[in-house]
């Protein structure tokens, strides 16, 4: 008899090595080894919880998934080996020499207007090397998403658009989100201006709460720059703000007309407020230059309040105002 209970015991955990090992949530059973779950609705957001969990969800945002909610349930690494400032590229141990491009999150036909969680989260080992028009950043021409509680670490290259977060945004709020990706833009010899920012190239987003320590870079361009530590535009749609954000990265420009900040490149409309830059800001080979410790071109109708720099790395507060 006890030789058959021991049969049966060991026969039943040998059953439960070959399942796979799942987790209980709310009545329901899923795998630990799941890349992606959810449906998408914000009662049933998708949840994240590898790259290849979050490139299938960039796959369901590009392919007409629009307003879907998703969070982040683990640090993302899409990359394992590391980024210097610069954004060179060490590989790991066994890894690939070149890491893989990551194609950003939100088209210009399929505009993405949902919900992203970070959940305070990681997105790491980021690279985007777009080298065509679209914006370039985790996502790239969005429709006004709510995007919050999210961290990247990488390296963001872009033709005229760039941000780590995102390259573009029609609206929508970003919030408590920082970047840590070098972000660059380089050689742009068309009438097209640059827009390089920390957390968005361009944008008409409320940023609220958000922080960058990458390194923000414009060379080589004919034209206009807008360089921001935080945006490198702020567009007028609509009232956005930028409030309670930072700036700790060096922010650099080289450009025909280089409007250069440590908030903002430029700002068309809203209030900075609450923000503070603490990186170096260097404007060599520019040939016109407004330079700020918040702002480069403050067209903005408002008044902005208790915004700090620090002593040293700018002049003035806005380089230009209008």
């Amino acid at each position: 008899m006890k030789k058959r209970i021991l049969g049966i015991l060991l026969a039943l955990c040998m059953v439960l090595c070959i399942v796979p090992t799942s987790v209980f949530a709310e009545g329901k059973v899923l795998s630990v080894n799941a890349d992606i779950t959810g449906s998408g609705t914000a009662e049933d957001p998708y949840l994240i919880y590898t790259a290849e969990g979050l490139k299938a969800f960039r796959d369901k945002a590009n392919g007409g998934e629009r307003n879907a909610f998703a969070t982040l349930m683990e640090d993302i690494v899409l990359n394992d080996g590391t980024f210097d400032a610069d954004g060179n590229y060490t590989a790991a141990d066994g890894s690939a020499a070149e890491p893989e491009k990551w194609t950003p999150i939100s088209t210009d036909n399929n505009q993405y207007r949902g919900t992203f969680d970070g959940n305070g989260k990681t997105v790491k080992g980021l690279y985007v090397n777009t080298g065509g028009d679209e914006p370039a950043g985790l996502f790239g021409y969005t429709g006004g998403p709510k995007i919050k509680n999210l961290t990247v670490d990488g390296c963001v290259i872009g033709k005229d658009w760039a941000g780590g977060i995102l390259g573009f945004s029609h609206g929508g709020v970003i919030e408590n989100c920082t970047n840590n990706a070098s972000v660059t833009v380089a050689n742009l010899n068309s009438d097209t201006h640059a827009n390089v920012g920390g957390i968005a190239g361009v944008t008409g987003a409320k940023l609220i709460g958000c922080g960058n320590t990458g390194k923000i870079t414009v060379k080589n361009v004919a034209q206009i720059a807008n360089v921001g530590g935080i945006v490198g535009h702020q567009n007028n749609m609509g009232l956005p703000i930028i409030h309670d954000c930072y700036n700790t990265g060096e922010v650099s420009g080289e450009a025909g007309k280089l409007y250069l900040g440590g908030i903002a490149g430029a700002i068309s409309q809203g209030i900075i407020s609450n923000c503070y830059s603490t990186g170096k800001l260097d404007s060599t080979g520019s040939t016109t230059v407004y330079l700020g410790g918040i702002v480069g071109l403050n067209g903005a109708l408002y008044n902005h309040t208790n915004n700090y720099y620090l002593e040293g790395t700018a002049d003035k507060a806005a380089g230009r105002d209008e």
